[in-house]
């Protein structure tokens, strides 16, 4: 992992939740490399994630977040209501 990785972790996640013990640390961080590689966007990726996502039309229903690493990162999808 580079400097500049563990400065993001720290940084996206860690800054923001306390941690109690080892297993709460390693809980919090398995939760934001979940959301780091199937979720969030990347510029090298043309702001796009690694998991490409299919794009959603209005019928499919309204817009709601979806809360990853504890609330503090969202996804937004269509829901049907």
């Amino acid at each position: 992992m580079r400097f500049t990785d563990l400065i993001l972790v720290r940084r996206e996640c860690l800054d923001e939740v306390i941690v109690l013990n080892e297993r709460s640390l390693q809980r919090h961080l398995q939760r934001y490399i979940d959301y780091y590689h199937d979720w969030r966007i990347h510029l090298s990726l043309d702001k796009d994630a690694p998991v490409p996502r299919i794009a959603q039309p209005p019928a499919c229903g309204t817009i709601v977040p979806v809360p990853h690493v504890g609330g503090l990162h969202h996804h937004y999808e269509r829901r049907a209501a």
